[in-house]
């Protein structure tokens, strides 16, 4: 049985593991300068680790009079370090993040850019360094859920704010200013969630499933192929589509130096010939889907479709650059170039969609 020793041992370890966490949210620590949104994310933790702190030093003289009930609140205990754990994932890397170690100057101009549309007038960001070799956005929705459950749990009223993005960068990349043009995807997928734009796209996707993929739907199932697999179709073409959105918005944000950061992050010009070509065999990888995300090539060609539609094409064109050459080949690849991570019958159905 569960004695009170035991949750005044509970309470006292989760005190000291919050307090720890605490720590790297005191904005005088070094005396470093953050982003308006790293500032206000780092106040928000510290404000619930306190509160949180004050919560559990009461809890052990706040348990009830019967002891069958301890293991109950010892649970509680439980829920709110596993809570804790996922702050812990934030904290440090948003902490280390500070203005010496980050581009700021092209962080703010982009913010200024985006707070110029109606609905993002109060907008920041909380930028956290990551060991990845690659940018992230972390998903709003579940750190709000987190901080909403701690705030439940202790009796707080704090909550995340709608208006912050977290936006995940390489901690190597703290001066490059071409490839840190890539944070306007992460602010891409910031936008998509914040207007709930897979809400509206669904019924868009659905309506486009119809045509294209009954007649060879219906020979599938007759050949009974794995029907979860068939299912997951809308679903995987609602993660294309979003990043696939996320990169045109950052063209329409930043123009072609997005297309050359993407380019160079994943070395996509390895796939040129020396004669300027396209090494088509070569470049399966980037031609292929996967569940999450297109083919590297296929998002080049929708970005240089976009060049040309808002005109950059006609500044960029004459470019000997390998990466305007690479635009140009991706641009011309036909449909029929990309493979999808579905079965055989299917492909013709995913060529004729794109």
């Amino acid at each position: 049985m569960v004695a009170v020793a035991d949750i005044t041992h509970d309470a006292a370890s989760l005190n000291r593991f919050v307090e720890s966490i605490q720590r790297f949210c005191d904005l005088r620590r070094g005396f470093p300068a953050y982003l308006a949104g790293s500032k206000d994310f780092l106040s928000l933790i510290e404000r619930l680790a306190e509160s949180t702190k004050e919560y559990v030093s009461a809890f052990p003289a706040n348990l009830p009079s019967n002891p069958d009930d301890y293991q109950v609140y010892r649970q509680e205990l439980l829920t709110l370090r596993y809570a804790w754990f996922d702050m812990h994932r934030l904290v440090k890397p948003i902490a280390d993040a500070d203005t010496l170690h980050l581009p700021g100057s092209l962080i703010n101009a982009m913010m200024r850019r985006l707070r110029s549309v109606p609905s993002f007038q109060d907008s920041k960001l909380a930028i956290l360094h990551i060991s990845e070799l690659n940018y992230l956005q972390v998903i709003a929705s579940g750190v709000r859920d987190t901080i909403t459950k701690i705030a439940d749990f202790v009796g707080s009223s704090l909550s995340f704010p709608p208006d912050l993005g977290l936006i995940g960068i390489p901690y190597s990349q703290a001066d490059s200013v071409l490839l840190n043009s890539l944070i306007a995807h992460e602010m891409g997928h910031f936008v998509f969630e914040k207007q709930q734009l897979k809400d509206d796209l669904a019924p868009k996707i659905e309506a486009s499933l119809d045509p294209a993929f009954k007649p060879a739907m219906d020979l599938l199932q007759k050949q009974q192929i794995d029907a979860n697999s068939l299912k997951r179709i809308p679903s995987v073409l609602a993660s294309w589509t979003e990043e696939l959105f996320c990169d045109l918005f950052a063209i329409r944000f930043i123009g072609p130096c997005y297309s050359y950061a993407f380019i160079e992050l994943f070395d996509l010009s390895n796939y040129m010939n020396r004669d300027g070509t396209l090494r088509i065999k070569a470049g399966a990888p980037p031609l292929q889907f996967s569940h999450s995300y297109p083919g590297h090539l296929y998002r080049l060609q929708k970005q240089a479709e976009m060049l040309r539609t808002l005109g950059w094409w006609t500044h960029i064109q004459n470019s000997q650059a390998t990466s305007q050459k690479l635009l140009e080949h991706a641009e011309a690849l036909p449909a029929s170039s990309f493979c999808f991570p579905f079965h055989v019958g299917l492909q013709k159905c995913f060529i004729d969609l794109t």
